[in-house]
């Protein structure tokens, strides 16, 4: 009898071994699933507030943005913020002079200074020297000179814009002798 009793006493012990391993295990995947799901939640977290501070700062550049520097997709943006009612025509359809008209009404901002487009100043045409043939071919001869010094130094760049002037100028004492 005692030996029955010490084998049941060894299968509780077991037993109870057995739950309290089942338990603990269960205890720490439970506790590495928390983990886990805090984890992620942290991640999310950091995520949305990304999203939140990459919003933001568009949303500042946009308002620090002058309007007629905006593209289309960035005014829709705008105006669909502004609470309206689509009577005439639907944000998604407007053009970008209707969505500018459209934004300065909703904000009564009055005309924004567009600056125009800026032309390039034309130069002025210099006033061309009217050499005579004996002055053009001295120039040549001088200009002869630096070529060949040029030459010398082996400075290609220097020596083809030397020889397109004596070119020119050649030209200039033919255009003078016909007339």
């Amino acid at each position: 009898m005692e030996e029955e009793v010490k084998k049941e006493i060894k299968k509780e012990a077991k037993k109870k071994a057995k739950k309290e391993a089942k338990n603990e295990a269960k205890e720490e995947v439970k506790k590495k699933a928390k983990k886990e799901a805090e984890n992620e939640a942290k991640e999310e977290v950091k995520e949305e507030v990304k999203e939140e501070v990459k919003k933001s700062k568009e949303k500042d550049l946009n308002e620090t943005k002058p309007l007629y520097k905006m593209t289309v997709k960035e005014l829709k943006e705008v105006a669909m913020e502004i609470p309206h009612d689509h009577e005439n025509v639907a944000v998604s359809d407007m053009k970008k002079d209707e969505l500018l008209t459209f934004i300065k009404e909703a904000r009564e901002i009055k005309e924004e200074e567009e600056p125009e487009k800026e032309k390039k100043k034309k130069k002025k045409p210099r006033e061309r020297q009217t050499l005579s043939k004996k002055e053009i071919q001295e120039k040549i001869i001088q200009l002869r000179e630096k070529k060949r010094a040029a030459q010398e130094t082996r400075n290609q760049k220097k020596i083809d814009l030397l020889r397109r002037h004596i070119s020119r100028l050649k030209k200039q004492t033919r255009k003078i002798a016909q007339t």
